[in-house]
């Protein structure tokens, strides 16, 4: 009798959180047992999460730790394509194509990889596509000054120093957290190394440089892919850029970042799409947000 009275009487207060928790802006009531199971607690978290303003702190911070979604891209921007030649005619304005150029320039590029020690994986180098429209846009648009943040072993390094060799002018100011990247690009006289120091803002530091040397011509970042780091870069970069500046990322789908920044600078970014990863590219508008 003792057992059956205990039952009875885990059944009414189970009854009775179904019924507070049925009150609290619910339209529909729940039996929730007072030994919960794990099937009960994920409805009871689906039902909470879906609620404001618990759901609204948990889209944001969706948003800020998760990686961005292609349909996110795709509804945010001019264009997403697979082609490295169509990103760079949306881009510039104006058809170019210098594919055979870039086949010639990889042959060399490979032999002075080669010979060289290999310190990061493969996942961390920008991928065939955006290493075609990179040296695309360096040889097409002739910048001046190109800053890029993220070396590794220097593919994208030695990409943009072959196309202004080119172009037979220009320099690559490169920022990296090691001085022990870049390759075969180490000693090449267009190119220079600027190691942040582990003590400081790196945002800061990239303000610094930027204050030292004047607004690039192009910039190009493929560094730490957390949402904070991505952000405080490209808006460090975006407000020392001149209107006509070419701003490109690599691995935009690793965060919303890269979508964050277009969008509160009303601007509509072209997406190229790879089998890792995506990059983003803008043509900075004459008027733009700050």
């Amino acid at each position: 009798m003792k057992a059956e009275s205990r039952s009875a009487s885990r059944h009414q207060e189970g009854r009775a959180l179904s019924v507070r928790y049925g009150d609290w802006r619910s339209r529909s009531l729940i039996y929730i047992s007072p030994v919960w199971s794990r099937e009960q607690l994920k409805i009871l978290m689906s039902r909470l999460l879906q609620r404001w303003p618990v759901s609204h702190v948990s889209t944001r911070v969706a948003h800020l730790v998760g990686p961005s979604m292609l349909h996110e891209l795709y509804l945010r921007s001019a264009l997403i394509t697979l082609s490295p030649m169509e990103a760079a005619q949306a881009v510039l304005g104006e058809s170019v194509n210098y594919a055979e150029e870039y086949a010639q320039a990889q042959v060399l590029l490979a032999l002075q990889a080669s010979g060289a020690h290999r310190r990061y994986p493969d996942y961390s180098e920008v991928e065939d596509g955006t290493a075609f429209l990179l040296y695309s846009l360096v040889r097409h648009a002739k910048p001046s000054l190109t800053i890029e943040v993220g070396v590794a072993d220097g593919r994208s390094t030695q990409v943009i120093l072959s196309a202004l060799d080119a172009n037979e002018g220009g320099r690559l100011i490169s920022v990296d957290i090691s001085d022990e990247v870049g390759g075969s690009a180490a000693g090449h006289p267009r190119w220079s190394l600027r190691v942040r120091s582990p003590g400081r803002s790196a945002s800061r530091q990239l303000q610094d440089l930027l204050e030292e040397v004047g607004p690039p011509d192009l910039f190009f970042h493929d560094a730490a892919h957390s949402y904070y780091d991505q952000y405080a870069d490209y808006l460090a970069a975006w407000q020392h850029m001149q209107p006509g500046s070419l701003f490109m990322s690599d691995d935009v789908d690793q965060s919303c970042a890269f979508i964050d920044l277009v969008t509160s600078c009303r601007v509509k970014p072209v997406i190229l799409t790879e089998r890792r990863k995506a990059a983003g590219l803008v043509l900075l508008p004459h008027e733009r947000e700050a």
